[in-house]
């Protein structure tokens, strides 16, 4: 299982510099195929941070999608809201638990115009 970013927004076309990206979190079938358990994430974030304005770096986008994937109103007792990620997955049609679904290694996933702009 794990989550995907892609670029919703470049900052070439945000007005103040910004690129804006989008988050899904999918859980993978034996087969390879990938079943989307939640789409409705996203952030936004400079392409440059710090004094110098040094590059944001792939290592900044990963740990914030990894962020952004957390509930947004409580503190969070695992890496991951396995209980709620099962029953979304149960929600599509899989046989699936929590305790399954921990069992599984947890990847993020950006797409080659994140790649392009922080690899």
């Amino acid at each position: 299982m794990g989550a995907v970013c892609g670029l919703r927004e470049p900052p070439s076309r945000a007005s103040d510099g910004t690129a804006r990206y989008w988050v899904c979190e999918f859980v993978a079938l034996a087969g390879g195929r990938r079943i989307v358990l939640h789409e409705e994430r996203g952030f936004s974030f400079g392409t440059t941070i710090g004094p110098g304005n040094r590059p944001v770096g792939r290592d900044v986008i990963v740990q914030t999608v990894l962020d952004v994937v957390l509930p947004d109103d409580e503190q969070p007792t695992e890496a991951h809201p396995f209980d709620w990620l099962a029953s979304l997955a149960v929600a599509r049609g899989l046989t699936v638990s929590a305790d399954d679904l921990r069992s599984l290694p947890y990847e993020v996933i950006l797409s080659s115009e994140v790649e392009a702009l922080h690899g």
